[in-house]
């Protein structure tokens, strides 16, 4: 539900609204309490792709509501579908593609996210 002034963003992740699915997800299927837990950025990605990519738990779920595409009218769903599936496993292929070069991946991860992991286990802390 979105209040007045805000629009659907049709994205994947918001770490900070997404904080309580993100931490339900991790505790019921990787029995990891990241109030409690401390883990490095890149542990904490890989786990999160793990369960991504499982497509468990509520986190998963709630993903596939917000990226859920209408069919515009005049188009049958499951055309629209095929699609969306299509377009989805194109982006898929892009993002697990094999790289040359690890270490760029690596560091391009840690300087995109880091800020945000750390304000995303702070407020994990605040709220233990």
């Amino acid at each position: 539900m979105y209040s007045e002034g805000e629009e659907e963003s049709g994205e994947g992740i918001d770490f900070k609204q997404d904080y309580s699915i993100i931490w339900d997800t991790f505790k019921a299927h990787r029995s990891i309490d990241l109030n409690t837990t401390d883990i490095s950025w890149i542990d904490f990605l890989n786990l999160l792709h793990g369960v991504l990519l499982e497509g468990v738990g509520s986190l998963s779920k709630m993903l596939e509501f917000r990226t859920y595409k209408t069919p515009p009218k005049g188009k049958s769903a499951s055309k629209v579908m095929e699609s969306v599936q299509e377009a989805s496993r194109q982006r898929m292929k892009r993002m697990y593609r094999i790289r040359k070069d690890e270490d760029q991946r690596v560091q391009d991860l840690n300087v995109s996210f880091g800020k945000m992991f750390s304000y995303f286990k702070g407020l994990a802390k605040k709220k233990g």
